[in-house]
């Protein structure tokens, strides 16, 4: 029974460090905006993908595309391969197969790859030139 009531009040204590934390980051308005940012940019590349379905005519949901695209960027991390190139875009392309034709489920993938690419690059470039230069540290 100590064994028990051991690890509860250790269970305790981590909750409490956990809500410590979790207050803090609530506390902080940039961490929050960046979360945004955040789900906001994974949104993006889900509906570039989901409407490159749609201009191609296939019937989909948005929640199969993201599904697919997650399953693909999990993959794609855990790969040897760097960048997970070529990896997510064969995941993306077995998942698309199951509901469209192997054309369209293989150049679909490439495509919307170079589109979030390219995208992020005109993004990077576009706050090179108009970001002011200064230090982010504080």
């Amino acid at each position: 029974m100590s064994i028990v009531a051991v690890i509860l009040v250790a269970k305790a204590r981590l909750f409490k460090n956990f809500k410590v934390s979790f207050v803090r980051i609530l506390v902080s308005k940039r961490l929050v905006a960046a979360m945004f940012v955040t789900v906001f940019c994974w949104l993006t590349v889900f509906g570039a993908a989901y409407f490159l379905l749609l201009s191609a005519n296939v019937d989909v949901s948005f929640l199969y595309v993201s599904a697919a695209q997650c399953a693909a960027y999990g993959v794609g991390v855990f790969s040897f391969v760097p960048g997970g190139i070529g990896v997510r875009e064969a995941v993306m392309s077995y998942v698309y197969s199951l509901i469209m034709s192997p054309i369209t489920s293989i150049s679909i993938p490439i495509i919307s790859r170079l589109i979030t690419t390219s995208t992020g690059v005109i993004l990077l470039l576009i706050l090179t030139i108009f970001a002011p230069k200064r230090s982010f540290r504080k």
